[in-house]
């Protein structure tokens, strides 16, 4: 027993001298507070808005989780990974110029294609709000590219208060604007939007002290010559990065388009929630272990084998214990705390937290491929990935079996497919594959 007890004591000490966790502290008990926040709002959220309206919110989200991946074409990641300021002032406008022609690019496309878009949704009320998705667009992409400044530079705790903020802006947003009479799903996505420009205007200083050092002469022949070097980025990376997205998002898609606006937005709100103890953590996770292997590989030291397996292990240790309390408890604490509508919506957070418990994990590692610019192997992972989130989703549906039935068997899959790109990732970096 005193052995076991000195393990433990020894293990939690490695979190105090551990840099790299040092850093996700910083970062994550920012976050923390945001998501508290978040949480605080949700059962206001609940009984001002109805599981439909969490259902198209859930679709838009989606789809600027979607969308987002082209905004910068991929270009903002490798502002950490540069050495040379003028180099990222360079990578900087080119994401920037990409995200303005993506954002016309999208707004023409919804202008045209508008009525065949409403047709396709089969839902007259997400339709109606088709205008205003290029708006969240931009915002999001803008602040996308900005985090990517913050992690060059480890402005952890600047990008934990943008957080703060976006959560005070959108849940107020969302709350107050039911007062001044919108009702049903806008309320939801006005305020997300509200969120997200406030976070991006938050990170605006970190982009314009770099810009001083933009070259002062022949700037086009630089951005061209960034764009050579770094082609892999918009060719490769973002057809890996849609394909994570879609793997990630496409399973709400689905419950909207094969069940109803209902049950998206039961299983969005039991995603959110048994995520949300510790999404803050996996994004900050993400973000820190994102600079970390980034300043390591430019420095070329330390074994990177041992920091994925400790990483793993931590994260693995942590989540087990939150996520085991709402699987265990589900239906009871959503009842309780969001009202007796949202007792199903807790039922489906006890079926999907064992995907979560893998996906908070092992999904901050798989940027390790991007560091390393292994991408063809991250398309490839992407790819099974969602070819497994549709066949899994699609085949008991097709088969006729519940809901419930097929939520499980989608979480299961999830968990399988992180383990072996767990595998696969250790593998690629000790033989230099």
């Amino acid at each position: 027993m005193k052995k076991i007890l000195e393990a433990f004591k020894n293990f939690y000490k490695s979190f105090l001298v551990d840099d790299l966790f040092t850093k996700i502290i910083t970062l994550s008990s920012k976050m923390a507070l945001a998501q508290v926040i978040i949480i605080a709002a949700s059962p206001i959220l609940t009984r001002l808005y109805n599981p439909e309206d969490f259902g198209v919110l859930s679709i838009f989200v989606s789809a600027i989780g979607i969308g987002i991946v082209f905004s910068g074409l991929r270009f903002e990641r490798v502002i950490p990974m540069l050495k040379s300021r003028r180099s990222l002032t360079v990578v900087l406008s080119i994401s920037f110029i990409a995200l303005i022609l993506s954002t016309i690019f999208l707004s023409i496309s919804l202008i045209i294609f508008n009525d065949s878009i409403k047709l396709a949704l089969n839902n007259s009320e997400l339709g109606e709000y088709l205008w205003i998705f290029p708006l969240g667009f931009f915002f999001a992409g803008f602040y996308e590219i900005s985090t990517y400044v913050a992690t060059r530079y480890q402005e952890f705790s600047l990008l934990g208060k943008t957080k703060i903020i976006q959560a005070i802006g959108q849940v107020s947003s969302q709350i107050s604007i039911v007062s001044i009479g919108f009702l049903g799903s806008f309320g939801l996505i006005f305020g997300n939007i509200i969120g997200r420009s406030i976070g991006a205007y938050s990170l605006l200083i970190l982009i314009k002290n770099d810009w001083s050092y933009r070259p002062k002469s022949k700037y086009l022949v630089h951005i061209l010559a960034h764009i050579r070097r770094f082609w892999k980025f918009p060719i490769i990376q973002t057809p890996s990065a849609l394909l994570s997205r879609l793997a990630t998002l496409t399973p709400q898609l689905l419950f909207f388009t094969l069940y109803d606006p209902r049950i998206a937005g039961l299983i969005f709100l039991a995603q959110q929630m048994i995520s949300a103890p510790l999404i803050f953590l996996r994004r900050s996770v993400s973000k820190v272990f994102f600079g970390h292997l980034s300043d390591i590989k430019r420095n070329k030291s330390i074994d990177v084998l041992s920091i994925i397996d400790s990483t793993v292990l931590r994260l693995f240790l942590i989540g087990l214990f939150p996520i085991l309390i709402l699987a265990s408890f589900g239906p009871e604490i959503f009842s309780f705390v969001f009202g007796s509508k949202w007792l199903d919506s807790g039922i489906y957070a006890r079926y999907l937290a064992l995907f979560l418990l893998f996906q908070f994990a092992i999904a901050p590692i798989l940027q390790t491929l991007i560091i390393y610019e292994k991408l063809v192997t991250l398309v490839l992972i992407d790819t099974f990935r969602l070819l497994v989130t549709i066949s899994s989703i699609s085949f008991f549906y097709i088969n006729e079996y519940s809901v419930d039935v097929v939520i499980f068997a989608y979480s299961i899959s999830m968990a399988l497919v992180y383990v072996l790109s767990y595998v696969l990732i250790k593998y690629k970096i000790k033989y230099k594959i």
